[in-house]
């Protein structure tokens, strides 16, 4: 009776420390955001989010037919998809030769073959000319639309 009762206690404080490390620091809650051109949706973008400082890492999210993306918590693990800093932003809305958006199976193999065209301004996914930053707070789970203009 002693062993299953010390057991049972093992277990629930566990189960503690588990609940709270997932509220610390944003809980690795998911972020989200939304991506428009000239206030319409863009559906089906690579967003990339890459820290300034190299430390913060990079989170890569498509949106979804509204615009909207999320970057989700990283698998096994109570950190936030993004630690709170700057961020370089750099999107791209990459369409097959019918102007669609390829499925995500065809998608990486026919952007690495060069057959996708960006129908965004080459500024927005430029790594040598920077145009989009974000500064992401601590426990911040929205970040503010981002309005690409195209003209």
């Amino acid at each position: 009776m002693r062993q299953t009762c010390s057991w049972a206690i093992l277990a629930a404080g566990l189960f503690g420390l588990a609940l709270c490390g997932c509220s610390k620091g944003g809980g690795g809650g998911k972020i989200t955001g939304s991506v428009t051109a000239d206030g319409q949706p863009v559906p089906g973008a690579k967003v990339v989010f890459e820290g300034v400082n190299k430390a913060l890492g990079m989170a890569v999210a498509r949106t979804g037919e509204d615009g909207k993306f999320a970057f989700l918590p990283r698998p096994k693990s109570s950190e936030p998809p993004l630690k709170p800093g700057k961020y370089n932003v750099f999107i791209s809305w990459l369409v097959d030769k019918s102007g669609k958006v390829p499925n995500d199976e065809d998608y990486g193999q026919l952007e690495a073959a060069g057959q996708l065209k960006n129908k965004l301004p080459k500024k927005y996914d430029d790594y040598d000319f920077l145009v989009l930053s974000v500064e992401l707070k601590e426990d911040q789970t929205e970040i503010p639309p981002i309005d690409l203009k195209t003209k």
